[in-house]
């Protein structure tokens, strides 16, 4: 499969290709080098030397079915999005999310929260109806 990647940057220079067109990408393959025309316009990135806040530490553990499935598809969300969680956290994560979804109270919560939301919005708009 061929897919066309355009390579833009803000700052001129000169493109140095390190790859051969058509040549398979690998994740974090360096397709090309770029000889700035001026490198003081640029800042260099730096490796984050800080700690991620743990996916768990989002607060108290609610006990309403929506929240807690707001809560475990958030913690799934982030796995998808690349980040390293324990496996016991993403058991814990599915879990939640099965005992939420068989909650037969789940529907009135999710009702009662579109409510209040809805609210939230007239209020924002000064309470005027089109």
């Amino acid at each position: 499969m061929k897919m066309f990647m355009n390579v833009t940057v803000s700052e001129a220079g000169t493109i140095k290709w390190k790859m051969s067109e058509g040549a398979s990408l690998a994740p974090g393959s360096l397709m090309a080098e770029l000889a700035l025309d001026d490198p003081q316009c640029v800042t260099k990135a730096t490796v984050y030397a800080g700690a991620l806040p743990s996916p768990t530490s989002k607060g108290p553990v609610r006990s309403k079915p929506n929240h807690s499935l707001k809560a475990a598809l958030s913690c799934l969300e982030l796995v998808m999005n690349g980040f390293c969680i324990s496996r016991e956290v993403s058991d814990k994560a599915l879990e939640d999310i099965s005992h939420a979804v068989l909650d037969p109270l789940l529907p009135l919560y999710e009702f009662q929260e579109v409510g209040r939301e809805e609210g939230r919005e007239e209020g924002r708009e000064g309470g005027r109806e089109g």
